[in-house]
């Protein structure tokens, strides 16, 4: 049975992905997206799900400069290819969307911590999931006590039908004490739980 192991090589515009065949490495494979530009910072942070993988470039100039995107790789028997470029809907500049992701199943979480929505640089985190061979985005997260550079979505994970975001500079316990925000899905909504 194959596995696949993911190493990130931060800053370097790459990811390299090596295939477990138990119980060696026996190969590695280089990602390299199909528009790559300087200073994307494709490889910022990725993750692995059976035979997909997500990878963040958080400075890619996609919708503008620095509103970041995030691409979806999927293995076949010819090796890993890329099959979407993933930007949300209200995409904006300076957002970083893709500083951090995670994948589990037919869903990705995709941190974008300096996203504005109500407050400066309060962060969001977007659900994507796919049907078939489409990614669609089906929500976007945010903490319910969201404030100005909590910088929400620094830090996302995904497993089955939770969801757990990062805010490290929100201040309910001090300046930046920094807090975790975790949701269950709902049917195609996201509920914070805590």
């Amino acid at each position: 049975m194959k596995q696949h192991l993911l190493r990130k090589i931060l800053y370097f515009q790459y990811v390299i992905i090596l295939t477990l065949l138990i119980p060696q490495f026996i190969h590695a494979t280089k990602l390299v997206p199909l528009d790559n530009q300087s200073d994307d910072y494709f490889g910022i942070s990725a993750s692995i799900s059976g035979n997909y993988a997500i990878v963040g470039a958080e400075k890619d100039d996609e919708v503008d400069t620095n509103s970041g995107s995030a691409y979806i790789y999927q293995f076949h028997s010819s090796g890993w290819q890329q099959v979407t470029k993933l930007v949300p809907s209200d995409s904006a500049n300076g957002d970083y969307f893709g500083c951090a992701v995670g994948m589990s199943g037919d869903y990705a979480i995709i941190g974008a911590r300096y996203d504005d929505y109500t407050y400066s640089n309060s962060g969001s985190a977007y659900i994507f999931k796919r049907y078939g061979n489409q990614w669609f985005q089906e929500t976007r997260i945010n903490a319910s006590d969201r404030e100005s550079s909590d910088y929400f979505g620094q830090a996302v994970s995904i497993s089955n039908d939770y969801a757990i975001v990062g805010a490290y500079q929100e201040d309910t316990k001090g300046s930046n004490s920094g807090a975790a925000y975790i949701f269950k899905r709902d049917g195609h909504e996201w509920i914070q739980m805590a």
